[in-house]
């Protein structure tokens, strides 16, 4: 009852550099190659503030959302709602 056991940490979405976690628009790329811990540190957390993918996935949703909303509301029928959807790409 008393074990120490050892966690196992899930697989994250971006790698961890010294404990920076890197995004993914940043690994293998020649900007970290020859910096300091505290500079990579420093410039991995420049990127994440700038990612754009959180904030393009929220807004596709919120498409989503308006546009099943006025298919309820009888603005727009199913098939237009999925010909506006083809249009977007949420994994750009």
């Amino acid at each position: 009852m008393g074990e120490n056991q050892k966690r196992n940490p899930g697989r994250h979405r971006s790698p961890k550099l010294l404990g920076i976690q890197v995004p993914p628009s940043a690994q293998n790329t020649y900007l970290l190659k020859d910096l300091k811990w505290g500079q990579k540190c420093y410039l991995c957390n420049i990127m994440r503030v700038y990612d754009n993918k959180p904030m393009r996935k929220m807004l596709y949703h919120q498409y989503v959302l308006n546009l099943q909303h006025q298919n309820l509301l009888g603005h727009i029928t199913q098939q237009e709602a999925r010909s506006y959807v083809s249009f977007l790409d949420p994994a750009e």
